[in-house]
């Protein structure tokens, strides 16, 4: 079994209210998988939150800590724990969480690389907030078209043993630092989820990458990113779910990129949360297509 399979299971069980259902996924697949222990030990403290048991939820948690575990603020302020943060014990937990994160000095993963011997061009796909690189690279560098050379540069800011994220201002200086010393060829695809799709955003419209295009999923992009009259004219194809907090936002960015006589297309998704789309692939490709049209 591949840790991809385990994180479907446990979010189609978590989407049922299953919350024991997933517990099981996670225990029996802890054993097969220890070097994710973070992300599980944060799954195992939110689903217990969730079903109820937010003194077991806050010792799971103390215990990880105790292993040598520990989270980024952003990562215990996740909505499942809201029980658990009323508890006594949770703010030395998390200050104690806290300083540990905060006293890290690691270096970040070099960028998740792909390059075919003639490519038709780059896409340079930026993770979101909260991913682990090697999930990254099961789920977007394996659905970017084989003959499309691939550069994922990794976030700067540690989320937790595992985990990464961009600088949460959405500055492009850490993307410019990791593609400095990369070779690119051109022509040259922004893409990104969630928030990597903000700082793609950013890095074409603002021009610190000449790109042809721009492949926002679940794009979490503040207004002021695309209004201005800064912005280049970059073709933008965004796909988003009705039953995503970035749904609002990435309409009324279509709306107001249109307007503006920027190449858009929306890609709406019924019913899908926070996710990227199954057939992430397909909408890859239909993209790079599109971007050769207009």
């Amino acid at each position: 079994m591949e840790f991809s399979n385990v994180i479907d299971e446990v979010l189609a069980a978590y989407a049922d209210g299953a919350y024991r259902r997933a517990l099981e996924v996670v225990s029996h697949a802890r054993p097969q998988f220890p070097e994710r222990d973070a992300s599980m030990t944060l799954w195992v403290a939110c689903l217990h939150s969730m079903a109820g048991e937010p003194e077991t939820a806050l010792q799971s948690l103390a215990e990880g800590l105790d292993r040598g575990l520990a989270w980024h603020p952003k990562m215990l302020a996740d909505t499942d724990l809201e029980a658990v943060r009323e508890l006594d014990g949770w703010a030395s937990f998390a200050e104690r969480s806290t300083a540990v994160v905060a006293s890290w000095r690691v270096e970040r993963p070099p960028p998740l690389l792909r390059a075919p011997a003639e490519p038709l061009g780059t896409v340079i796909a930026l993770h979101g907030a909260g991913h682990v690189p090697e999930d990254f690279q099961s789920e977007w560098v394996t659905a970017i078209p084989v003959e499309w050379a691939v550069v994922a540069p990794i976030g700067d800011v540690p989320l937790s043993n595992e985990a990464w994220a961009w600088p949460y201002d959405l500055s492009t200086d850490s993307l410019e630092e990791s593609l400095a010393s990369t070779e690119i060829a051109a022509p040259v695809v922004l893409a990104g989820f969630s928030q990597g799709a903000g700082i793609a955003a950013r890095a074409a419209w603002n021009g610190v990458v000449d790109a042809i295009g721009l492949i926002m999923s679940a794009g979490t992009v503040p207004s002021d990113i695309w209004t201005g009259s800064a912005r280049r004219s970059v073709p933008t194809y965004a796909v988003v779910g009705t039953e995503d907090g970035a749904y609002p936002t990435c309409s009324a960015m279509a709306k107001d990129l249109e307007r503006d006589g920027v190449p858009v297309f929306l890609d709406v998704r019924e019913g899908m949360g926070h996710v990227a789309p199954p057939d992430l692939d397909i909408v890859i490709r239909s993209a790079l297509d599109w971007f050769g049209s207009v």
